[in-house]
C-alpha cells in the first residue's frame, strides 16, 4: 500500500501545479513500447467502478478479462457476477479498436474513448509509431515517455530493478489519468492491484487480479 500512499501525495501536488519538466536520460532500452509490452493469455480482475455524475454517486461491480487468442487479437471483456456484458472491445493485431457489445448506459462516444485509452495505456498499444523517450525523475525512479496524437504517457519505473510503478496521461501539462499500483510489476506483466484515477472523467476503477478459477468468455 505505500506505493498507493506515493502515488496520492503525488496526484495531490500535481493538482497544485503543473505536471513538471524532466531532465531527459541517456538510456538504449527499449526503444519502443512494444518490447515491453504485457505478454497476455488469459488475466481475470475483480474490478469495481466508482464515481459522480450530476452529483448523483454510482458504483459499478463485476469481473474484466484480458484475453489474447491464437490470431493475435487482444479482448476486453467487462460483465457482472451473473454473465450480463457490460462491454466487449478488441484490438487487432494493427491495433485497431472495435466495440463488440456495449450495454445502452454506457454507450456513450466519451466513455468508450476514455475507456479505450485506459486500456491502450495499460496494455502499452501505441498507434504514433514514434519510439519513446527516457527522462530522470526527482526521487528514486526513471520515466519512458510515450507520445500520443493529443499529450504524452509516462512510464515510471525504478532505477534499480527496473519494475513498472505506474502511469501518468498528461496533456498539455494537465494530469488527465493516473495508474497507481501497490506492488511494482515486472516489464511484460500486468499488476496484481491497481487504481485508475481519472481526473476529468469523474469516475474511478479499481481492479484485483484473480486467480484462474473464474470462467468468463
Amino acid at each position: 500500500m505505500r506505493f498507493f500512499l506515493f502515488a496520492s501525495c503525488t496526484l495531490l501536488l500535481l493538482s497544485c501545479s503543473p505536471y513538471p519538466i524532466l531532465q531527459k536520460a541517456t538510456i538504449a532500452y527499449p526503444t519502443q513500447l512494444e518490447e515491453i509490452q504485457p505478454t497476455i493469455e488469459r488475466t481475470l480482475y475483480r474490478a469495481q467502478v466508482s464515481g459522480k455524475v450530476l452529483l448523483k454517486k454510482f458504483n459499478l461491480s463485476g469481473l474484466l478479462l484480458f484475453k489474447r487468442t491464437e490470431d493475435q487479437v487482444t479482448h476486453v471483456v467487462f460483465q457482472n457476477e451473473m454473465g450480463l456484458n457490460y462491454f466487449h472491445f478488441t484490438w487487432d493485431y494493427h491495433h485497431h479498436f472495435k466495440v463488440l457489445s456495449i450495454i445502452p448506459q454506457m454507450n456513450r462516444k466519451a466513455l468508450i474513448k476514455t475507456l479505450k485509452k485506459d486500456f491502450e495505456i495499460l496494455l502499452m498499444i501505441s498507434k504514433t509509431g514514434g519510439g519513446i523517450t527516457h527522462y530522470n525523475a526527482a526521487d528514486s525512479t526513471q520515466v519512458l515517455r510515450v507520445p500520443l496524437e493529443q499529450g504524452f504517457v509516462d512510464y515510471r519505473y525504478h532505477k534499480s530493478n527496473r519494475h513498472w510503478l505506474g502511469a501518468t496521461l498528461v496533456d498539455k501539462r494537465k494530469v488527465i489519468t493516473t495508474f497507481e499500483f501497490s506492488q511494482p510489476v515486472i516489464w511484460k506483466d500486468l499488476p496484481n492491484h491497481m487504481l485508475i484515477r481519472h481526473r476529468t472523467a469523474g469516475f474511478n476503477i479499481e481492479l484485483t487480479k484473480l486467480e484462474r478459477t473464474h470462467d468468463t468468455q
